[in-house]
C-alpha cells in the first residue's frame, strides 16, 4: 500500500489538516493501522504526517499519559491548524448586521 502525501502546513492550513485528518482516517482503515497497539498507531501517524508537522509535533505539551495516545495528538493538531476566532469582531459583524423590510 502506498503512504498517504504530507500534511503542508502552508496557505489554507485549516482546510489542508481537513483533508489530510480525512486522508488519515482512510488509510489507517485501509492498511490496518486501526486496529494495532495505541502507541504504534501514535508512530504509524507522525511518520506519515512529514517533517514539517512533525517540527510542529515536537513543540505540544502532551502530559506523560497522552504522548502514546492518538486522539489526544489529534486535538492538538486540530488547536494548531484551525483558524484563530476574534470574538469582539464576530460579534461587531453580527451586531451590524441590518435586515431590509
Amino acid at each position: 500500500m502506498e503512504p498517504m502525501g504530507l500534511l503542508k502546513l502552508d496557505d489554507n492550513t485549516a482546510e489542508n489538516w481537513r483533508k489530510w485528518k480525512l486522508r488519515w482516517s482512510l488509510y489507517a482503515k485501509a492498511s490496518g493501522a486501526d486496529k494495532q497497539k495505541k502507541e504504534t498507531q501514535c508512530a504509524i501517524f507522525l511518520h506519515t504526517i512529514g517533517e514539517e508537522a512533525l517540527e510542529v509535533y515536537k513543540m505540544f505539551t502532551l502530559r506523560e499519559a497522552q504522548q502514546n495516545k492518538l486522539d489526544p495528538i489529534i486535538e492538538k493538531f486540530e488547536a494548531y491548524c484551525s483558524p484563530k476566532k476574534n470574538t469582539t469582531y464576530e460579534r461587531y459583524i453580527f451586531n451590524s448586521c441590518t435586515q431590509n423590510g
